[in-house]
């Protein structure tokens, strides 16, 4: 069982550089990479105390991809908000109730 839990989890990754965004979702054998001047506008939804905030990126074309601010995102935080800012990127804090 825990093979298979590893193959199947190992199918889906999210990866952000300086030059692009790469993606594929579990169980999909499609990537998806986009460049940074391909992000339309970000949406960055502030967690409470049990869960992660989270930001949504919102590509040109409509896809979107969501990201979770575990450990690494929070290292790498400040380069998205540069990137954005460098780019004029809208991006949005949004409060959950």
């Amino acid at each position: 069982m825990s093979i298979t839990s590893f193959y199947v989890a190992s199918q889906s990754y999210k990866s952000l550089s300086e030059d692009s965004i790469s993606y594929s979702t579990l169980l999909s054998l499609k990537e998806y990479t986009y460049s940074w001047e391909d992000v339309e506008k970000i949406n960055y939804y502030e967690g409470n105390d049990d869960e992660f905030s989270e930001y949504v990126f919102f590509f040109i074309g409509g896809n979107n991809l969501n990201l979770s601010e575990n450990g690494y995102i929070k290292k790498i935080k400040f380069m998205i908000i540069i990137k954005a800012e460098d780019l004029n990127i809208k991006m949005e804090n949004i409060e959950e109730d």
